[in-house]
């Protein structure tokens, strides 16, 4: 089975074409477009190019926001507006007029079947995901199943409010997004909002600067509440943490040393904290097994 792999993120599609044997052969990616009929344009491009490299099986996508893994509507479609209350599949296959079979599943559970597949959810029945970027996404692996909730909603952690008493709307996407750490880090450094500044500059910096260092300590204290709070209901095997940031060295240790200062977590509630396996791949991988599954 050769399939088409795409991950749609806010700035960038990924794509990748798998061959029969479950091996990543191509794989590249584009800008985002800003509308739909661009989209499904590049969408063909792409197809159309993996398409003179292999006998294609079926297409499938990593999408973010609330999706509908059998039917393929997108109740929200997170970075991608033009996506909202629509289907997915349905518009793919009427711009495309493909045979192939089209899967759509949300871009955490695919990081968590990618994981589970051949990454270091392997073994584990029970493991939760947390992904850190613009927002903080996440997934459940609960009894060697991907769980999804009744309206495909969980694993939502970035809705969680932390911090109601002072902030009551104020949710874990608002003090633990990648977007947070670089704001408070270029209002400390007086820059403006043409510098750009990244998550790995800030955390290279931390290792000079302790006042960088109180920085990064207070964005992930309040990360780790998050992180408490899911395994106290869910009480998992292992934590794996993605997006872009997971890729640096220092991230999975820093936050392990962290989450030892809570004395519940020390005393009762204990897991290992590792980085997923696929880091920028992830969404391609668990695209490719959600349709290899199907």
């Amino acid at each position: 089975m050769s399939v088409i792999s795409f991950d749609v993120g806010g700035t960038a599609v990924k794509h990748a074409l798998f061959n029969e044997e479950g091996k990543l052969v191509d794989k590249n990616f584009y800008p985002t477009p800003d509308d739909r009929p661009a989209f499904m344009n590049k969408i063909v491009e792409i197809v159309e190019h993996y398409q003179e490299k292999a006998q294609i099986d079926s297409v499938s996508f990593s999408f973010p926001g609330f999706i509908d893994p059998q039917t393929g509507f997108a109740e929200a479609s997170g970075a991608i507006p033009y996506f909202y209350k629509q289907n997915i599949k349905e518009l793919v296959g009427e711009a495309t007029a493909f045979r192939y079979p089209i899967f759509v599943e949300n871009d955490a559970n695919c990081a968590a079947l990618a994981e589970k597949h051949s990454g270091n959810g392997q073994n584990v029945e029970n493991f939760l995901l947390f992904t850190i970027g613009t927002g903080i996404g996440g997934a459940l692996y609960l009894n060697d199943a991907l769980y999804r909730g009744f309206q495909f909603k969980a694993g939502e952690m970035g809705k969680m409010r932390i911090n109601y008493t002072l902030d009551p709307e104020k949710t874990l996407h608002n003090f633990c997004s990648i977007h947070v750490l670089i704001h408070t880090y270029k209002k400390y450094k007086g820059l403006d909002g043409l510098d750009r500044v990244s998550g790995e500059m800030i955390f290279e910096e931390v290792k000079q600067n302790p006042e960088v260092r109180a920085i990064v300590d207070k964005w992930l204290d309040r990360l780790c509440i998050g992180i408490l709070n899911v395994v106290t209901m869910l009480n998992p095997e292992k934590i794996l943490i993605g997006g872009g940031i997971s890729a640096h060295p220092d991230l999975v240790p820093y936050l392990n040393r962290r989450m030892e200062r809570l004395e519940d977590w020390t005393k009762d509630f204990q897991v290992p904290i590792e980085a997923c396996a696929y880091m920028n791949d992830a969404g391609v991988v668990g695209a490719y097994v959600n349709a290899t599954q199907k």
